[in-house]
């Protein structure tokens, strides 16, 4: 930009504002004082060699109830309504700190940035037009609101056509708005609300044109219908799809279910999870004969009867009165008298069974049985095998009988006739 070019410019939104180059007002009001601590705007990122080659002019304040111009420094003082503008971003304060010669901006009061679809608020900003790149400070704020995912196939029906909005509250956001790279880094206290879900954590990531935000170093997800949380390292958020897969130390819990795993894909619109990897599932629950105890000893310790599940993969539907987990893949279902392998198991957490199918094997302390499928509870004491194939006892022997060293404790005897 040249020097010309440049004062030119500033004559004529100084002539706009009824100010004289000089800095001295004509038939204006002193500006108020300012509301806010503001320092003079700095750039945020270096200047490349294109930025300092010959450019078209370009001025960034569309309107200011107040202005004061100092010449020599090339800065203008604003104050009241005061509005920025760089291309489809617009700025919005009650006063700032324009320095002409970097093209950047501080601004304070109000603080407002406005776009398709997004809307940013805080209590500082600090704007290198230049770069295209903003710095919000203190409470700061993105809401987004998007429409959500058309259906694939017609045959699906309509899908709710309320916009889906995203709140994300933090300490400081960075923001790249260059057109088709828009993106937010926030940080600091960072908490991420929509309709039925708050996340927290240290810092997000939040690509605006490929609808995808990535969250880390320890996320949690609290849902707002359910006592229930998912703790990981990371989480990768596709906004379209309204899905979150979830990385590195992977868990999903409420008061007495514990999901473990490598990596849990939770897809909000159905509320179903799928856990992969190293999967595992336990239920602590007050077994039957336990909770008859408590009504005749309300003060007694209340037992507790614990069941494991192990598997490959578990397909859970969290939603409240509908809690089922599907386990698929060398299932393998523990509790404290007995050890169920199958290669899949239902587990619906409302009624509190578990059907395990395809070539049950049962173990128990006196001997093991198959079957095609079995049913045990939770809370209760009792497995069904049906159709029963039959069952191998071990016998344990005497002491009279003890094996020499090296020989096996027990031995094994068919089932009786009939069984």
């Amino acid at each position: 930009m040249t020097h010309s070019v440049s004062r030119a410019l500033v004559v004529a939104f100084a002539a706009g504002l009824c100010l004289a180059p000089t800095g001295t007002a004509l038939a204006q009001p002193e500006p108020a004082a300012p509301q806010t601590d503001l320092k003079e705007p700095e750039k945020l990122k270096p200047r490349s060699a294109e930025d300092t080659q010959e450019q078209e002019p370009q001025f960034r304040v569309r309107h200011a109830d107040v202005g004061r111009y100092d010449s020599a420094r090339n800065l203008f003082y604003l104050s009241g309504n005061i509005e920025f503008q760089d291309g489809e971003t617009k700025l919005y304060c009650d006063e700032a700190i324009y320095n002409n010669d970097e093209d950047t901006a501080a601004c304070g009061g109000n603080i407002r940035i406005v776009e398709k679809e997004t809307t940013i608020t805080g209590e500082l900003i600090n704007a290198d037009f230049e770069a295209e790149t903003i710095r919000i400070e203190g409470n700061a704020k993105i809401v987004s609101t998007k429409k959500p995912k058309p259906p694939e196939d017609a045959a699906e029906g309509p899908r709710p056509d309320k916009p889906r909005v995203t709140t994300v509250t933090c300490d400081r956001i960075d923001y790249t708005y260059t057109e088709g790279e828009r993106r937010a880094l926030a940080t600091g206290h960072l908490k991420v609300t929509q309709e039925k879900r708050t996340v927290r954590a240290p810092q997000a990531d939040y690509d605006r044109e490929k609808g995808v935000m990535v969250l880390g170093h320890g996320v949690t997800i609290e849902f707002a219908d359910e006592e229930m949380q998912v703790t990981c390292d990371k989480i990768t958020y596709q906004e379209e799809d309204d899905t979150a897969v979830c990385t590195g130390k992977v868990r999903m819990f409420d008061e007495e279910t514990v999901l473990t795993g490598e990596k849990i894909i939770v897809d909000f619109e159905p509320e179903l999870a799928t856990i992969t990897g190293s999967v595992k599932i336990v239920t602590t629950r007050r077994s039957k004969a336990e909770k008859d105890k408590a009504q005749d000893d309300p003060e007694g310790e209340p037992g507790k009867r614990v069941t494991t599940i192990t598997c490959d993969k578990i397909d859970y539907t969290y939603t409240e009165g509908k809690r089922r987990a599907l386990a698929t893949g060398n299932v393998k279902a523990v509790q404290k008298d007995r050890t169920l392998y199958a290669q899949k198991a239902d587990y619906d957490r409302e009624t509190g069974l578990v059907v395990l199918g395809d070539k049950v094997t049962v173990e128990a302390e006196d001997g093991k049985g198959r079957c095609t499928k079995a049913t045990v509870h939770v809370d209760e004491d009792w497995v069904i095998m049906e159709p029963f194939d039959g069952w191998t006892y071990r016998k344990k022997k005497s002491r009279s009988e003890s094996p020499a060293a090296g020989e096996p404790t027990t031995t094994e005897a068919a089932a009786p006739p009939g069984e």
